[in-house]
């Protein structure tokens, strides 16, 4: 069977239908990780460790771009507010395959030069809790991976 390589011009950052921060984004980045807890009895003769809630950390960036519906970038506005707020964000790797949370960003980065780029990079960090159970899709805390290979 032969293997295609996935490629990064394929991927894309989207920040809910809204899309709160006008940009067009060129590169994200995400690291996915498990609390781990240490759950070794007096007994035990080796350490036991068993893994906690999942968390997704992660930075977008790209230029920012005018949008006439939406007249600002929006750097302190509803995408850094609490979780009940917090954007969705779909990070394409390639069609077909699309990772879908909710993320709070905890800083937002915008620069312009004199040579023409007007940046904007954001960090953000999975939203959720007690409050937001199930669906990414429904505002939940989990996570969707969507995994097709057939596109």
């Amino acid at each position: 069977m032969a293997t295609t390589p996935i490629h990064g011009s394929n991927g894309a950052c989207r920040l809910g239908a809204a899309n709160n921060h006008d940009a067009i984004f060129n590169t994200w980045s995400a690291s996915f990780t498990r609390t781990v807890h240490d759950v070794t009895g007096f007994t035990d003769g080796g350490r036991r460790r068993i893994l906690g809630i999942a968390d997704i950390t992660g930075s977008a960036g790209g230029f920012m771009e005018f949008n006439d519906s939406n007249s600002s970038p929006s750097a302190l506005q509803n995408a850094q507010a609490s979780g009940d707020v917090a954007a969705e964000f779909v990070l394409t790797v390639a069609t077909g395959c699309t990772y879908t949370f909710h993320a709070v960003m905890d800083t937002v980065s915008i620069s312009s030069t004199a040579g023409g780029d007007a940046t904007i990079t954001m960090n953000f960090q999975m939203a959720g809790g007690t409050d937001k159970q199930g669906l990414a899709s429904a505002g939940g805390s989990t996570a969707i991976e969507a995994w097709d290979e057939t596109n």
